[in-house]
This record gives structure tokens, C-alpha cells and sequence, in this order.
């Protein structure tokens, strides 16, 4: 989860890896990213399906599989009324011909006159092979200052509620 204000730009980053290894650039066939709206289901700033392979504000490092969204300001914008509104990014990844990685994150845009530490500056990342599995809550998880356990992707985060979003403190990987 990113947390935005309204016409900010900022980046995400995430290191794509299959079987424990790095997804190296030659064996990527395809990347597309689609940015929808999770209330109104409008696309966000003309990515529907847009190719992301070294493309479009995306790229994908030759050995390393670090995958780098380079996010612009038409990203962060908000398409209804709401203080914060929602985005989906669904990534998909296709390599070796038939093998496909995909993930969604969801973007946090606030309007621009709400204020909060970390605006704009915020960086998700990890390693795409799933999905948040579990969460453990401390606090009222709409409440600043609450804190949170989960589990994503096979890796162990903490994260706190700061500025109506959550915020990774500490990524543990688990093997």
C-alpha cells in the first residue's frame, strides 16, 4: 500500500523473483500495468493494459529483477469526492512464454490539502509471489497510530497507520 497526496509524484519498487531467484530481463516476455479506480472502477491516466516492459515509467533491471514504477503526478489524482481515494495497480508479468507473475497495489490518494508525514515520499517493495495472507491488529485500524502484523508475499511486515494509510516499518524475509 502507497500512500499519496493528490498530484504527487513518487516511485515503487518491487524485485520480482521465481523459485527464490531474480527474474532477469532476457526471460521476460510481456509486463502490462492497468491503474483503475477501486470505487468507480475508471482507468487512472491511460493505463489500461499499457506495455510497462522498459516502458511508460517502468523499468526492469537486466539481472537484479528490480522493477522500478516511476509514478507521475496524472497517477495520483482523485476521481471522486472521497478525502482519500483508491486506486488499484494490477501488474502482470509474463516470462519464459507461458509463466506469469501478477500483483495488485493499492495507491492512497488524498486530497492535496490533507496533511500527512511521509506525503508523497512513500516507497512499497518486496517480492512478488502472493498476496497479504494473514493480519494481526493493534489498535482500531482506521485510528492513526495503530499498528498492524501481516503477512505478504512470504515475508513478515509491521507496519503503522500514519496519515490514514499504512506504513511499512520493518520487512523480515522469511525462508
Amino acid at each position: 500500500m502507497l500512500g499519496l497526496s493528490e498530484g504527487d509524484a513518487s516511485s515503487y519498487t518491487v524485485t520480482l523473483k521465481v523459485d527464490g531467484a531474480a527474474l532477469a530481463l532476457a526471460r521476460i516476455d510481456a509486463a502490462t500495468l492497468t491503474v483503475k479506480n477501486r470505487f468507480t472502477d475508471k482507468i487512472v491516466n491511460y493505463r489500461e493494459g499499457q506495455d510497462i516492459l522498459n516502458a511508460n515509467n517502468v523499468t526492469i533491471h537486466a539481472t537484479s529483477g528490480l522493477l522500478t514504477w516511476s509514478i507521475q503526478a496524472a497517477d495520483a489524482v482523485r476521481l471522486t469526492t472521497r478525502t482519500v481515494d483508491e486506486h488499484i495497480a494490477e501488474f502482470t508479468v509474463t516470462y519464459d512464454t507461458t509463466e506469469t507473475l501478477s500483483w495488485n497495489e493499492t495507491l492512497l490518494v488524498r486530497a492535496d490539502n490533507e496533511s500527512s508525514s511521509g506525503a508523497g515520499t512513500a516507497l512499497a517493495g518486496g517480492t512478488v509471489s502472493g498476496s497479504i495472507q494473514s493480519v494481526l491488529e493493534i489498535g482500531d485500524q482506521n485510528t492513526d497510530g495503530s499498528w498492524r502484523i501481516i503477512i505478504v508475499s512470504g515475508n513478515l511486515e509491521t507496519q503503522k497507520r500514519d496519515g490514514g494509510v499504512w506504513v511499512t516499518t520493518r520487512t523480515e524475509v522469511l525462508e
